[in-house]
């Protein structure tokens, strides 16, 4: 993934993130979590097949596709998690709405 960072990689992405927190001032985390992946998905899907010429170029590459952005979702999650867990008792999630739904 190191090859698609560019300058404004981080600001794109905390445009993201600020979404996502606004979103989480009027719904649960687990509601606006939803939301975001469905999105990243679909997004993700578009970009997959966008670019071939017919359906019919671009259903056989779907496999490669998934596996690719499978395993950038589980290396850019695994690098999370783990500095979220080394910081839990500063980050964790103040609101009073409950946490789960």
């Amino acid at each position: 993934m190191r090859e698609q960072i560019d300058d404004s990689f981080y600001d794109r992405a905390e445009e993201f993130i600020a979404l996502a927190n606004k979103h989480m001032t009027k719904e649960v985390p687990s509601k606006v979590s939803a939301s975001m992946n469905w999105s990243a998905a679909r997004f993700a899907a578009w970009l997959a097949t966008a670019f071939e010429d017919t359906a019919a170029t671009a259903l056989p590459k779907r496999e490669e596709a998934i596996e690719f952005f499978t395993e950038q979702f589980r290396e850019m999650f695994t690098t999370h998690f783990d500095a979220f867990v080394q910081d839990h008792d500063q980050i964790k999630v103040k609101t009073d709405k409950p946490q789960t739904k």
